[in-house]
């Protein structure tokens, strides 16, 4: 039955004659193989087949267009050069805490993916995915992927919190008497750990050395929550290796669609 249905399928996108198709259905566990030898029309076929749909923003408040999550996601997407369709969600009518999204991130947040069957949510656990699925973004040695997976933390569980808090106090709360109390502290937190990560950057273009990996969009992504203020400027390595990612033709690509998207 299932095979009988895949062919079908393949019949329906009028393909079906320029593959070369091998299907196999195991015993146990009613597993379905498919292989595909590579003919005229296999590559657009598996790239349909392979498709990836990213859950994202659609609408949302303008004080956080460009530094919203789901962007990062979209970057590695586009680094990983990986087939995928953007749904967007409109913040604003409450779309993301709609019975059909909750049902793909119970905390009704972005990003999301939904890849083939295989959904998964919060921004790190995707890019690592997309790195993981792709080969693409990943050191070549055991001992650099662990460093991949520090930094990772450091760039989520670290220097983002104390940013995001800035940010929020700044594009939001910025005439409330706590946030006036609270926003110092944060202030020279953020500038202590942009201190460490202007240290680590000497003589190297990303986290890892000479190779841009999936944890340097994590990072980028963290340090741009402060991207409006100055705190940025006081740290020249910092500065250097923001500019550089940022020069990546993947990084100007995804940012572009992103934006014609929110101004849609």
């Amino acid at each position: 039955m299932l095979i009988a249905l895949f062919i079908a399928g393949i019949a329906n996108k009028k393909i079906h004659r320029s593959l070369s198709i091998s299907l196999t259905l195991e015993r146990l566990g009613n597993s379905l193989t498919i292989r595909v030898q590579t003919s005229f029309g296999a590559a657009a076929f598996v790239r349909e087949l392979m498709m990836i749909t990213m859950y994202g923003f659609g609408k949302v408040t303008p004080q956080v267009i460009g530094i919203t999550r789901d962007l990062r996601v979209l970057w590695a997407l586009e680094e990983c050069d990986l087939p995928h369709q953007v749904h967007g969600l409109d913040d604003f009518a409450g779309e993301l805490h709609g019975a059909d999204y909750l049902a793909i991130n119970p905390f009704g947040k972005v990003p999301a993916i939904d890849h083939n069957g295989v959904i998964i949510f919060e921004s790190g656990a995707i890019v690592i995915y997309l790195a993981e699925q792709s080969g693409r973004l990943l050191p070549t040695s055991e001992p650099e992927r662990i460093k991949a997976l520090q930094w990772t933390f450091v760039a989520l569980d670290t220097v983002e919190p104390p940013m995001t808090q800035i940010a929020v106090i700044d594009l939001f709360e910025a005439d409330a008497e706590w946030a006036k109390l609270r926003r110092p502290a944060l202030v020279e937190m953020a500038k202590d750990y942009l201190e460490v990560i202007n240290d680590v950057l000497i003589g190297k273009h990303y986290l890892l050395g000479d190779q841009f990996t999936y944890p340097d969009i994590l990072m980028v992504a963290a340090l741009s929550q402060v991207q409006h203020t100055n705190l940025l400027d006081m740290f020249p390595n910092v500065t250097a290796y923001l500019t550089r990612c940022r020069d990546r033709p993947a990084w100007r690509k995804c940012l572009n669609a992103y934006n014609l998207r929110l101004a849609g």
